[in-house]
């Protein structure tokens, strides 16, 4: 059936009426309050609060938030602008949000210093629950960014004043700690979230302590890979982990002196990228050389503790999994079937059985970071991250049968943990919001019936399990001025009795199966080990002695084994350990540095509503200029949005002195409500060239291109796919602007189009792969040259676009892909032809970067493009590749900035027709295969860029030919 038929509309003979009817449908689809924007819900009310040297952005419920935040930054300020020697010019915009139910942060100088704080603060084990406060980590982290990046002396100070806040890296920069390895960047930030006699910060946490000596144990990367943003283990985590044990070694081997020597030497490097003359000018040595001192430092420091472990005695279980990576928690049921989470970065995460002589196998999916608990008689109780209103990032719980069939309980439920009560009808879980945990009791249906109890300002809890009688209740327990601590919560009497007492991390706990003992993981001694407390007399023993870290710890029920989640220099794997083997040993209390008292003074202040006018002003701008023997280009380029990014635009404005026009283009998009407003409007020269007699190119004709698109888009979207809805009018017209005397006149050409769209995606790549690798994408357009008059054209375009990847093994894929375009009456035709892509490129915004309306031109590679008899209104087009890895090499040079992530290679074959008749498919088929090698090239420490080197050949004799070509992008 072709995409015409599809429509049903074959016989309608109202210009445009289709098109018509589904933009009218499409308006009326669904309540506009049901959904938001893509940045921030549009039901969220912002408001402003002015501080000394801040403006904080909250949203309704954050206020007394907002003032915790603004005391933090100014007391941050006050500690750290001497430190660094600099004072922004204006006030740092903190855009505070509870939107997200994980605890991150961000910040950029560009187009103004802005951060912005995820309220949710740390509830699970992953580096950063070492923390004295969540909102003074986070601020302290990303405000030295601010301080850091917005840094200028010299030169960049001075082109700074010039061009403003430019935000580009050649041929000079205006931001040039920037352009920097992100190791250098994010472990100055880690080194100062650290406080040593405080014991708060990833630079003294045992879990980053665990992550480097177990990079010692396997061998210390090189610097060369370190540069590189890297996904073999540990991944991004890389640049906090080596950038923070790097200032450790400077201020510990050198010196404090000299971090802040680096960054005043490089904040006046007016060319950008000078790693190896800065710690040349600040140490004496190169990079390399420096870095061979820096690998010294941490065998020396690391090697101790391994060699003490071994000495020991290592006692670790036998793996059950080789995984690695972000293998997550494991649990286990009274018949010995046991769960856990996979996450190996080569497929989607997914919820694993392993029964009791069996392998593991796959039970189902489930989203990246996710939490369960599981009964025998009751099932599975999944907690997963989920998007609420598109803009939401919130947990919500399922119950896994077992079959693997997911039933959703909550929507925006915000449960980060959640344990069955025995019998399996009702369930505890525990909701973070604005900052602090509640402990809610639910039916079985996920719906409310009674608070049990409510934390105070900066309580969380992280990690909860109920016991067999379903009287209690243990959970990890984070309480200002105390630290993580194990707690017993009485579900009759709604009270807590602490079990520990310490500045020690105590997190995961797990109720033995007579419920008179609670195992658990916590770091004393340094290390990560499973341990067990005993609930009577309060004792705890330790069980394991690994070299790594054990976490997670799951007893069977009969306590002979130990199932755990064990860390290696892989990452993390399941792991079984006899407990009837070896001896358990009493598990010391030693105590950390007291919590920090001082309070944080906040002077003068006002609040006022959000507006965006303050900081969508552009801040920068760059000299547009082409000089061509056909054009002569002068002008502007700037762009800017506003903190919330309401507003968001890019202008491109220039004139062409030669040929007396303007050229450039002008792109908006407005994020508040549903749906999205995207504007664009563009000209560009296009330029026809002939040989002369010397047998040179000359220009003959210059060809003015002209684009107006007005689009809405009204995006649907859920956390592993998505739709977008939209509906447009585009407006193309060609132009001869100039031609060269003897030289005949094309035609103008307009083209208005009117049209809907329908988009869906459940595409996946993941960190460790090669291309897209699961999943579907399809693309619905139609379109119509008649419901605005004044075209060229007449008639309607219909284009379906289905592209299916399939996952084979390792980082294998099997890609596909079929278009159709269907096309009555006389409309802008088709055309196949040449290997170019426009949506081969991975960027950021998927189907909100390009828009499906006015597409005509399809690859069909061993083809050129441009060919009479592959143009046409009725098109078809099927694509096969097998995509294969080849090599991941992650290494880099420094001077250039250009480092080789990995090699991949694809065998293909394209096949497509066009016709201009009323038959269902063309009389002839056009067939082309061939060969790609694409080579991921690293510019710049950060920026990675796939180069596709391909040869094809076209099978036709007439029209087919030999070609090779470079294309940046992916084919599809």
């Amino acid at each position: 059936m072709s995409v015409y038929d599809f429509f049903r509309l074959r016989h309608s003979h109202v210009p445009g009426r289709p098109v018509v009817i589904l933009l009218v449908l499409l308006c009326l689809l669904l309540p506009v309050s049901s959904w938001a924007g893509l940045s921030h819900a549009a039901h969220l009310k912002w408001k402003t609060l002015h501080s000394d040297h801040f403006k904080v952005h909250f949203h309704q419920g954050e206020e007394e938030l907002a003032r915790q935040a603004a005391g933090i930054a100014e007391k941050v300020h006050r500690k750290l602008s001497p430190v660094f020697h600099w004072q922004p010019k204006s006030r740092t915009d903190i855009i505070l949000s509870d939107e997200l139910g994980i605890s991150n942060g961000y910040a950029t100088p560009f187009p103004t210093n802005r951060s912005g704080i995820y309220v949710s603060p740390p509830d699970s084990l992953n580096s950063l629950e070492d923390h004295d406060g969540w909102l003074e980590t986070v601020i302290t982290h990303e405000y030295v960014h601010i301080l850091h990046l917005d840094k200028a002396k010299g030169a960049p100070a001075v082109f700074r004043k010039i061009f403003g806040r430019y935000g580009g890296a050649l041929p000079f920069t205006v931001f040039p700690n920037a352009m920097q390895p992100g190791w250098l960047i994010e472990g100055l930030a880690t080194y100062y979230e650290t406080d040593t006699q405080r014991g708060i910060g990833r630079g003294q946490s045992s879990y980053f302590d665990m992550l480097m000596r177990m990079e010692v144990d396997a061998g210390v990367k090189s610097v060369r890979q370190v540069n590189q943003p890297i996904v073999s283990w540990p991944g991004a985590t890389s640049r906090y982990l080596y950038g923070v044990h790097f200032y450790n070694f400077v201020a510990e081997k050198k010196g404090k002196k000299y971090i802040q020597a680096m960054v005043e030497d490089y904040s006046s490097d007016w060319f950008p990228f000078r790693v190896n003359s800065n710690t040349e000018d600040t140490f004496g040595l190169g990079q390399g050389a420096l870095w061979n001192e820096y690998k010294d430092y941490l065998e020396k420091k690391y090697q101790p503790t391994l060699r003490r472990i071994r000495k020991e005695g290592v006692r670790a279980g036998q793996p059950l999994t080789e995984h690695g990576y972000s293998t997550g928690a494991v649990r286990v049921t009274e018949n010995g079937t046991v769960y856990y989470l996979r996450n190996d970065w080569q497929s989607y995460p997914a919820l694993m059985v392993i029964k009791p002589g069996d392998k593991p196998r796959h039970l189902v999916d489930v989203n990246p970071g996710s939490r369960f608990d599981v009964d025998t008689q009751s099932g599975i109780l999944l907690a997963q991250a989920e998007l609420c209103r598109n803009a939401q990032l919130y947990f919500d719980l399922y119950r896994v049968s077992a079959n693997g069939r997911k039933s959703r309980l909550t929507k925006c439920g915000r449960y980060h943990y959640a344990s069955w009560l025995p019998g399996g009808k009702e369930l505890i879980a525990a909701k973070l919001e604005l900052g602090r945990s509640s402990l809610e009791q639910l039916n079985a249906e996920g719906a409310h019936i009674k608070t049990l109890w409510t934390a105070t300002a900066g309580e969380v809890i992280g990690g909860l399990d109920i016991s067999a009688d379903g009287k209690s209740l243990a959970a990890a327990l984070w309480r200002p001025g105390k630290g993580w601590n194990l707690e017993l919560f009485s579900i009759a009497t709604q009270h807590w009795r602490a079990l520990t007492r310490d500045r020690q991390i105590e997190m995961q706990p797990q109720f033995s199966a007579d419920g008179r003992s609670v195992w658990f993981t916590s770091d004393h001694g340094g290390v990560y080990n499973a341990r067990r407390m005993d609930l009577v007399s309060g004792k705890m023993h330790t069980f394991t002695n690994v070299l790594g870290g054990a976490f997670h710890p799951a007893p069977d029920a009969e306590g002979k084994t130990l199932y755990y989640t064990g860390f290696d220099a892989d990452g993390f794997d399941i792991y079984r350990l006899n407990l009837n083997q070896g001896k358990a040993t009493a598990t010391g209390k030693p105590q950390r540095a007291q919590a920090n008292t001082e309070s944080e003074t906040l002077g003068k202040t006002r609040i006022s509503s959000y507006s965006p006018w303050s900081t969508v002003a552009p801040q920068w701008w760059f000299p547009h200029l082409v000089l061509d023997d056909a054009a002569v280009e002068v002008g502007v380029v700037t762009s800017g949005w506003d903190v919330l990014q309401r507003h968001t635009y890019v202008l491109d404005a220039a004139y062409d002195v030669t040929n007396k026009w303007p050229v450039g283009s002008f792109n908006y998009l407005y994020d508040r409500w549903w749906p999205l407003l995207k504007l664009h409007a563009s000209r560009f020269n296009d330029v026809d060239r002939e040989k002369n007699i010397d047998d040179d190119l000359e220009p003959i004709r210059v060809r003015r291109n002209d684009t107006f698109l007005g689009e809405l888009i009204f995006p649907l979207l859920r956390f592993d796919r998505g739709i977008t809805l939209h509906a447009g009018a585009l407006r193309l017209r060609e132009s001869d602007g100039w031609v060269e005397d003897g030289i005949a006149e094309k035609p103008e050409e307009i083209d208005n189009l009117a049209g809907v769209a329908a988009m869906y995606s459940s595409v996946k790549q993941y960190r460790r792969a090669i291309s897209r690798s699961d999943g579907r994408s399809v693309r619905l357009v139609a379109e119509s040259s008649e419901v605005i008059e004044g075209g060229d054209y007449t008639g309607s375009i219909y284009t379906l676009d289905w592209r299916e990847y399939f996952k084979l093994w390792g980082e294998h894929v099997l890609a596909v892909r079929f278009v159709e375009g269907w096309g009555d009456e006389s409309p802008r035709p088709f055309e196949l032809g040449g290997s170019s892509t426009a949506d081969g490129l991975p960027l950021p915004g998927g189907n909100l970067v390009y828009s499906p309306f006015g597409r005509r031109e399809y690859a069909l590679r061993g083809y050129r493009s441009g060919l009479r008899e592959l143009e046409g209104r009725r098109m078809q087009l099927g694509s096969l590749e097998y995509r294969f890895p080849i090599l991941r090499l992650e290494r880099g040079i420094t001077i250039p900035p250009v480092g080789l992530h990995q090699l991949h290679g694809t065998v293909f074959v394209d096949s497509g027709g066009i016709w201009d008749t009323d038959d269902s498919q063309p009389d002839k088929y056009y067939t082309g295969l061939g060969a790609e090698v694409t080579v991921e090239v690293v510019l710049f420490y950060g920026v990675t860029l796939p180069l596709r080197l391909g040869v094809a050949r076209g099978l036709d004799s007439d029209l087919g030919s030999t070609e090779a070509y470079l294309q940046l992008g992916a084919s599809f």
